[in-house]
Parts: C-alpha cells; structure tokens; sequence
C-alpha cells in the first residue's frame, strides 16, 4: 500500500524516511484540500507519481512524528538471538568457531535447549548454504540470516521474523569483515581458544 505526506516545507520532506512512503512538497494551506484533489496536485508537482494508485492514502507532515514513533518502536521490538562464526570448508565438517546467543526473552527452563537448538541451526544452514551465497531460512518462529563468503568462512545471526533482512545481511558482512581482520586463519583449528568479543556486543545493541 501506498502511501504520501504532503509538506508545506522542503525541509520537512527531506526528513521523511519511512519506507514506501513519498514526501511531496504542497504549497501552503493545502492540508485542508480534499484527498482526490491534492492527488492531483502531487501529480503535477512531480511526474513520478504516476504510477501511485488513486486509492493510497494521503497524510500531511503533521503526522510524521507519529508514523516515525510507531516505526521505531517496531525495530526496538525486533530480536536477534544467536550470532555466529563458523568453518564451512568445501569438504568435511562445519565447525562452530564462535558464537553469542541472547536468551533473555526465553523462559528459564527453555534456555538450555534453546541454546543447543540456534547451535544446531547454525550449523544446520551454514552447510546448506553455498560458497560466496546469501539466504534466509526460516524455522518456527526464528529466522536465520547465513552469508556464506567463500574461503571457507560463514556466519550466521537468527533474528524473530520481523526482523529486516538487508540489515541482517549488512550486519553479517561487517562481522566477517572483522573476523578474518582479528582472527588468523591459524587459529581457527582450535576454536575454544579464539576470543572475539565483538558478537557479544553487536548482539547487545542491534
């Protein structure tokens, strides 16, 4: 669905991130025009338009405080469980490196399990997933985002499934990135001794 603010400032449209929605400039005192004509006039203002259906919805800027409340209230909601670094060589077994799960949200007497479930489920996609290959894989109520580099190198994060997949892609990339930075490959045969504190904190503020 569609939908457009109208502003009676640039400066308010340029402010306007949220999605599928346009933020058009209208002269002032056109909040009080009717829905079909301020259409019209967001038409003519700007060819691109066009293809917007009669039907979608129209909002002056006075509600964008409110439209971007309710958007950062749902990405606050949103949940990233487990993330991980693990060996995926082209032949052989995949190997958990290292790994930070949050578990905060999960009854007590389901932590253990559930631990060993994103353990599992990681490793589980991270064979499944090709060299140099990006998916998401989804399972119940998690979703499991996996970036396979090539090199033998993959991580994955396991987010709720409202959580957005580029982030979640851009999020595994720059971890990766890091990783082979910190982490010589050397290292990655005894992977009890590798410290990579770094999972702990991307868990902790994304």
């Amino acid at each position: 669905r569609h939908a457009i603010f109208w502003t009676d400032t640039w400066d308010d449209a340029s402010r306007v991130v949220l999605g599928r929605v346009r933020a058009i400039y209208i002269p002032p005192n056109s909040r009080r025009t009717p829905p079909c004509i301020a259409l019209m006039l967001l038409r003519r203002l700007n060819s691109s338009l066009l293809g917007v259906p009669p039907a979608c919805s129209l909002f002056h800027s006075s509600d964008i405080r409110t439209a971007r409340t309710s958007q950062q209230a749902a990405l606050t909601a949103m949940k990233i469980f487990s993330f991980s670094v693990l060996q995926t060589p082209s032949s052989g077994p995949t190997t958990l490196l290292t790994a930070a799960n949050d578990l905060s949200s999960i009854p007590f007497y389901q932590k253990g399990s559930a631990g060993e479930l994103m353990s599992f489920f990681s490793k589980t996609v991270a064979e499944r997933t090709p060299p140099e290959q990006r998916q998401s894989i989804q399972e119940n109520a998690y979703t499991a985002h996996i970036f396979n580099r090539g090199g033998g190198l993959s991580t994955v994060i396991i987010t709720d499934e409202e959580y957005p997949v580029r982030p979640a892609f851009s999020l595994l990339n720059k971890v990766l990135d890091e990783f082979e930075a910190q982490v010589p490959q050397a290292a990655w045969a005894t992977p009890e001794g590798i410290s990579f504190p770094e999972l702990a904190t991307y868990l902790a503020k994304c």
